[in-house]
This record gives structure tokens, sequence and C-alpha cells, in this order.
């Protein structure tokens, strides 16, 4: 039967086999490749030597912890040249040989993107969602998360779900503008009325947007925001405006003679 180590051989995962001690016996070749680091770097040396300083005691926690094999974790792992890349790791435990295997892959990409979608996030009181096509499962960030006052860590939602938080008068604008996304790419940027999770009422702005490559729609994304105290403040505005233009007609009419 084909060993895990052989199988890691030649696919571009970061694959490194240690003992119960974290003292490494092996990499394979992908391993030294993204890290500059040569075999002879890692073999005999501990893993947790290989992560950044700050990061060690969240490392040996996660090493240890019960039910390792399904868990995923993303630290800092240090290059040959002393930089620091993000990888997204998982520790398999072969209980009968005593070995540990690390197996990641650099997630420093899409790391920094989420970064800046934070920061944008914060600037511009703006979230950002997106949709897998094939499940219809939604991803959230946060600030979207906080609009709809849910749990990101527990709510889950799909397309479904999320069109629940408008009311039956706005579902046939944003369905609409979904299928034509869909379908065509189409973008589509609507206010609408909204109710979050705890009943609270507001208006936000929903963006659409799609990748399309080859004629197809492979990816749909878009943003998400809270205009409620916008829109407040510009209907004061208004009203404050028509007040002061009735005012005026009044000064005007009561200055023509009859």
């Amino acid at each position: 039967m084909l060993s895990i180590t052989v199988f890691f051989e030649n696919i571009d995962f970061i694959f490194i086999r240690c003992n119960r001690d974290h003292k490494i016996d092996h990499c394979n070749p992908f391993s030294t490749q993204i890290t500059a680091f040569q075999v002879d770097d890692f073999v005999g040396k501990n893993l947790l030597s290989f992560f950044h300083p700050d990061e060690i005691a969240a490392v040996t926690h996660a090493l240890t912890q019960k039910n390792v094999n399904s868990k995923h974790h993303t630290h800092r792992f240090i290059k040959a040249d002393g930089s620091f890349f993000w990888i997204k790791w998982q520790l398999t435990v072969d209980e009968t040989q005593g070995d540990y295997y690390i197996i990641g892959e650099d997630v420093s990409e899409s790391k920094r993107v989420s970064s800046a979608l934070s920061a944008l996030e914060r600037v511009t009181d703006t979230g950002y969602w997106e949709i897998d096509l094939d499940t219809r499962y939604l991803y959230w960030s946060d600030y979207v998360h906080r609009i709809h006052e849910t749990d990101a860590a527990t709510f889950k939602p799909k397309l479904e779900d999320g069109l629940n938080f408008f009311p039956p008068d706005a579902i046939p604008t944003l369905t609409d503008a979904l299928h034509k996304l869909g379908q065509t790419g189409e973008p589509y940027s609507v206010d609408l009325n909204f109710i979050s999770s705890k009943g609270k009422n507001l208006i936000v702005n929903a963006t659409g947007f799609s990748e399309v490559i080859n004629g197809r729609v492979v990816r749909n994304f878009g943003t998400f925001k809270d205009l409620t105290m916008q829109k407040e403040d510009e209907m004061a505005r208004q009203g404050l405006e028509q007040r002061v233009v009735l005012a005026l007609l009044l000064v005007v009419v009561n200055q023509i003679p009859l």
C-alpha cells in the first residue's frame, strides 16, 4: 500500500514528518522549494523552531490538543532568508508508528487579500460577500455579519437564508438582480429595506458582480452596506429644505398685494 510519505513526495503541499517530540526526520521536495531550505536544514530540527516566535505557544497547543486530525490552523512559517509566510496546516498522527505528519499550503496571498478587505471594511463601513455557485453557500465578512446581527462562528448561511432578512416587498428586486447576475453577469446596486436577526429595521445597499470566464459566470461577489443613518440624514435634510422653501413662499405670498 502506498504510504503517506511517498504520496506527498511529488505534490505541491508542504509535508513534514516528525516524532512525538516534534523532531523532524523527513520533508518532501516542495517544502524545501517553498522555504529555500535544504533537507539537512530540516532533518534533526524541532518543528517549532520553524514557526514565528510569537506563535510558538499557539502551535504547541495545536500540536497537543485532542482530535488534532480534524483541525486546520494558520500560522507564520519561516523561510531561509528569515522572512515568514502564512501556512495553513493540519496535523495527522499515526498512532501505530508514532509519526506526526504536518501537511500544509502557502496561504499568504489569500491572507493579504483578507487583511486588505478587513482594512477596507473599517475605512468604508462596507462589507463583502461571495457565493459558491455549486453549493449556494454564502461567505459573509465580519461586517456583513454585524449588519445581519448573526454569529460568524455558528451561522453559515445559504442564499435562501440571506433572502429571509428582507421584507416581502424587497425580495423580488433582489432575486431579479441575483438572477441576472448569475445568468449574464449583469452587475447591480440596489437600496433595500432590511430586517436584522434581532428585528432591527435598516436600509442597506447591496451590490453584485460576477467573474465571467469563456462566457460563463463562475463566481458572484459584492458589497453590503448599512445606509440607515445616511438615509435618515438625507430625509432630515430634505425635510428642512422643504420647510425653508415653504417659509420663503409664505413670505413672498404675504408681500404680494391683492
